[in-house]
């Protein structure tokens, strides 16, 4: 059982250290985090309209 959880406890540190690196590159050309993560969430309702 402790192996399973293992698996997702490095599955998510790969995904959120990736979402880190991402976003300190795209710092660098489109602005603060705040600008990122509102560009991202303006995107949801056409996400979920598409359904």
């Amino acid at each position: 059982m402790a192996y399973s959880w293992l698996g997702v406890v490095i599955f998510d540190v790969c995904v959120f250290g990736l979402t880190l690196w991402k976003v300190s590159k795209m710092r660098a050309i489109h602005g603060g985090i705040g600008t990122i993560v509102m560009r991202d969430v303006g995107k949801l309702p056409f996400t979920f309209s598409n359904l």
